[in-house]
């Protein structure tokens, strides 16, 4: 699926304390989960998660 890769890109990134780089990362693959499954999606669930990790919930 399209954004998978951006996901786990940003995971990995976001262990390696590269905020920014991993923050991108995640919003690219929730913007490939948008264009193509429901927002209750669990790939789209985990990216939002991610997310929110990586910037504190702001």
């Amino acid at each position: 699926m399209a954004g998978n890769l951006d996901l786990v890109t940003a995971e990995a990134l976001h262990g390696l304390g590269r905020r920014e780089e991993a923050e991108a990362a995640v919003r690219r693959a929730l913007g490939a989960f948008e264009r193509r499954v429901h927002p209750g999606h669990p790939r789209f669930r985990d990216g939002r998660e991610l997310l929110g990790r990586i910037t504190g919930g702001a």
